[in-house]
């Protein structure tokens, strides 16, 4: 491995040079993907959970109406994290393979570079 190289195959040096750890994306999917898990297991607890009417009674109508009022914006608002971390996940997947895709035809290319070389053979 050269100087220039990391261990990841990436430049560590240069303008605008960036690094990209396959390894590290996936860890983030996989963290993202059990947050998504964790919120959609408390959307169906808070919908099981989710009280009619009728179980507030006379003494607990008050409690109700302040209930109400926020209750629908908690279940969308929950609605919408779930969704948006499953699009998230969706997005870190596609991301890695395409890196990884690009990582294996890069080092497709380099190896069949270095095959013609070989075999045309360079002057030593």
């Amino acid at each position: 491995m050269s100087e220039a190289q990391t261990p990841n195959g990436g430049s560590d040096g240069g303008e605008g040079s960036y690094q990209v750890d396959l390894e590290e994306i996936k860890k983030a999917q996989a963290t993202l993907r059990r947050l998504h898990e964790r919120t959609v297991a408390l959307l169906d607890l808070a919908a099981d959970a989710d009280p009619d009417w009728g179980v507030w009674g006379l003494v607990g109508a008050p409690f109700a109406v302040w209930y109400w009022q926020y209750a629908g914006d908690l279940f969308e608002n929950m609605h919408n994290m779930g969704e948006a971390l499953d699009s998230n996940v969706k997005a870190l997947g596609w991301t890695g393979e395409a890196y990884e895709g690009a990582d294996d035809a890069m080092a497709e290319a380099l190896a069949k570079i270095q095959r013609e070389l070989d075999t045309k053979g360079m002057p030593g």
